[in-house]
């Protein structure tokens, strides 16, 4: 069952980071973002990835692996959508 989960997470994950890099130069043209803001955004991406990972296998210790897995995944999808929403790169 854990292999089943990893395979499943890890495209979602080689998946997200394709569509973050893939999706800055639309993001440029749109919002009029700077280079600078660019580089905020994918390094605030990563960061928050990596934030994600630690904290999330630590709570997956503590309540449950299945519980931590679809708390996560409700969280990237919230976040996904709120950023999908913001108007210019300071809301990203």
């Amino acid at each position: 069952m854990a292999l089943a989960v990893v395979l499943t997470a890890e495209p979602m994950n080689a998946l997200d980071g394709s569509v973050v890099y893939t999706a800055l130069p639309s993001i440029q043209a749109d919002t009029g973002s700077s280079a600078a803001a660019l580089q905020r955004i994918h390094a605030a991406y990563a960061l928050t990835f990596a934030l994600g990972l630690a904290t999330g296998g630590r709570l997956g210790d503590l309540y449950g692996r299945t519980r931590a897995f679809l708390l996560g995944t409700g969280v990237f999808t919230a976040a996904s959508l709120l950023c999908g929403l913001a108007a210019d790169p300071g809301l990203r």
